[in-house]
């Protein structure tokens, strides 16, 4: 993976973190799919404004939380992220400290699909690496 595209990933994260949706949104393409596999309801959500969706969908029952790159393997366009996630449930205030891995598609500079997942096999097939 090129240093370049490892770092515009970890500052993705890092702006997802701090609530720049708007500073991530730059990174992903118009027409972004992302699938989610992690959270009880699984759906996949469609460009800037499904990502958008998927932010309401996590706030509903989570607090934000801070979104950490630790790992990356990369396969052409392929990438997969190992993330340590840490929140609170909303209603229960109850910590939650956890990793997922994201299947990260891109298309030239721009993320063109994230699928995110629970283990790292799982994460390595649908990418196709493993």
């Amino acid at each position: 993976m090129s240093a370049d595209r490892a770092e515009r990933l970890r500052e993705a994260y890092d702006r997802v973190s701090r609530g720049d949706v708007d500073g991530f949104l730059t990174v992903l393409h118009d027409d972004v799919v992302w699938t989610e596999q992690v959270l009880p309801d699984q759906r996949v959500y469609h460009g800037h404004d499904g990502v958008r969706q998927w932010i309401a969908d996590v706030t509903e029952a989570f607090t934000w939380g801070t979104f950490e790159l630790v790992g990356l393997e990369q396969d052409g366009d392929d990438v997969v992220t190992q993330v340590h996630v840490t929140t609170h449930g909303s209603a229960s205030g109850v910590e939650v400290d956890a990793t997922v891995f994201h299947v990260i598609r891109y298309r030239g500079d721009r993320i063109a699909r994230i699928t995110a997942v629970f283990n790292r096999d799982e994460a390595l097939r649908v990418a196709g690496l493993g």
